[in-house]
This record gives structure tokens, C-alpha cells and sequence, in this order.
């Protein structure tokens, strides 16, 4: 287990961009329709998230404390890299 943080942004922005600009999708296409359940903006329900705002850090989408409080305390504090 390892810490990739940002790093898997340029990649992930790339092949959506990819996909865009081969018409397979579109900034404006809600994310439930990608992933096939309903995906709301937190703070705003009955908002669908699209693929626009979470390219903008616009979808209110936070991250969780365990994650932060866990495993990246623990990944963090480990002396051999585990």
C-alpha cells in the first residue's frame, strides 16, 4: 500500500479528455449515468454531479477522515516504505 496523492489526476485527465474528444462523452453528462447509480452533489441534493464540475473541483465532493486519519498516518509514519 502506497501514497500515489495527485499523482493519478494527469492520467485520469487525459484518458477522459480522450474520451471527449472522441465523442464517447461529455462535460456535461451526469456522473450517475456514467457509473449507473445516483451520485448527488452533497450539499445541493437532486444536483447530478457532471463530469465538468469534478474536472473544476466544483462537484462539493470532500474527503473522508478515515482516509486521512488511517492510512495516511499510517502509510506516513512507516519506516520501510509499507
Amino acid at each position: 500500500m502506497f501514497r500515489i496523492a495527485s499523482v493519478s489526476k494527469s492520467f485520469s485527465s487525459v484518458a477522459l479528455l480522450q474520451l471527449l474528444e472522441q465523442k464517447k462523452l461529455s462535460l456535461n453528462q451526469s456522473l450517475s449515468s456514467i457509473f449507473g447509480y445516483k451520485i448527488e452533489n452533497p450539499f445541493f441534493p437532486g444536483q447530478d454531479i457532471t463530469i465538468e464540475m469534478i474536472l473544476s473541483h466544483q462537484s462539493s465532493l470532500i474527503e473522508c477522515d478515515p482516509y486521512y486519519s488511517d492510512f495516511l498516518a499510517a502509510t506516513y509514519n512507516a519506516k520501510d516504505g509499507t
